[in-house]
């Protein structure tokens, strides 16, 4: 704290993490083949994933409603396991790497004690190699090996604006809204021969908007209360998707798909 009487908290850290190397890795020489290709550990020294993250942010309140929050995260990853195809083997190696960037800016508004609301606004830029090892030896494993690639990772977007807070309405009543904007999720762009048609993870699905809200009320009965609540999600009924027809060879290419409409949810829980 620089300067106590202003109202200014500074914070940092730094982290140098390492992280547990899943089981199921040093199995795969007794995995299926894929195309009568036999399988190969390339272990080299330091096998372990790694990571180096720094932290910092600034906390300044402007005056007693507003709290203002900046923070920067800068992280670098190295050792990632990979799945890569070879002339003679599938090998899986400890080659790979990725960086994150992430900057927030947060404001949090509050007039009384019962009430808060908190705008919030997230860029994140992160590449890295594509080809990690869960997407080929998770739950649901793609069924087929590409080339590796550097390029945007998945699940990634770089604008993200999101606000909430919590309101108190006449007669016990709770009102809590919730609003997120941001772009669509990255997706691949794949060819007749499902290979790449292009750098992996650099076209987006339309970009989402979302206004959820819930009103609640708690009833006191014999010593415990009883919580009723109504929720609408997507109150504008935006058009998100989160799918897409991504090969160029299918006649609807290009068409989203998974529209998620409007939705309600009544609901009732006993708090002990």
């Amino acid at each position: 704290m620089p300067r106590k009487e202003a109202g200014t908290v500074l914070r940092g850290g730094f982290g140098w993490f390492y992280d547990r190397v899943p089981l199921n890795v040093f199995a795969f020489p007794s995995y299926p083949e894929r195309s009568g290709i036999p399988n190969l550990l390339v272990q080299r020294r330091g096998f372990s994933p790694r990571s180096r993250t720094l932290a910092t942010a600034i906390d300044h309140r402007l005056s007693r409603v507003v709290l203002l929050h900046a923070g920067y995260i800068h992280s670098d990853h190295s050792n990632l396991l990979l799945v890569k195809p070879g002339p003679n083997a599938t090998e899986l190696t400890g080659s790979g790497s990725a960086a994150t960037r992430e900057i927030e800016i947060t404001a949090k508004l509050t007039w009384y004690s019962e009430q808060h609301w908190i705008l919030s606004y997230v860029h994140t830029r992160a590449r890295g190699n594509v080809n990690t090892l869960d997407r080929f030896l998770g739950d649901f494993p793609e069924p087929l090996l590409r080339a590796d690639a550097v390029s945007r990772l998945p699940d990634i977007v770089p604008h993200r604006f999101l606000s909430w807070g919590v309101f108190p309405l006449h007669y016990g009543l709770q009102f809590a809204p919730v609003v997120e904007g941001r772009n669509g999720f990255p997706y691949t762009i794949l060819n007749s021969y499902q290979q790449y048609a292009g750098a992996p993870n650099t076209n987006f699905l339309p970009n989402f908007f979302s206004f959820d809200f819930r009103v609640s009320k708690d009833i006191a009965i014999r010593g415990h209360k009883v919580r009723l609540a109504f929720s609408m999600f997507n109150v504008t009924d935006h058009a998100n998707f989160d799918a897409v027809r991504l090969n160029t060879a299918d006649p609807q290419f290009g068409e989203v798909l998974g529209r998620r409409p409007r939705r309600f949810r009544v609901d009732f829980d006993w708090l002990f």
